[in-house]
C-alpha cells in the first residue's frame, strides 16, 4: 500500500470517528440541558413539567445602570 493512500485512509477513518463522537456528544448535551425529569435513551422520550407564566425564565431582565465617569 502506498504511503499517501495509507495516510488518506487514516485521516478518513479519524474524521469519521470524530464526526460520530461530535454528533453523539451534541445529542447528550441537549439531553442534559433539557428540562426533562425522565429520559428514555432507547426511544428518546422525555417526561417534563410545563413551567408556569410566573416562572423566572419568562421574566425579562432589567439591565444594570452603567456608571460612566
Amino acid at each position: 500500500m502506498d504511503d499517501v493512500l495509507a495516510n488518506v485512509i487514516i485521516m478518513d477513518v479519524a474524521s469519521s470517528v470524530g464526526g460520530c463522537l461530535a454528533v453523539i456528544g451534541g445529542v447528550f448535551s441537549c439531553m442534559l440541558k433539557s428540562r426533562c425529569t425522565r429520559i428514555d435513551n432507547s426511544c428518546i422520550s422525555c417526561d417534563r413539567e410545563v413551567t408556569d407564566e410566573g416562572n423566572q425564565v419568562y421574566q425579562t431582565p432589567t439591565p444594570a445602570p452603567v456608571n460612566r465617569l
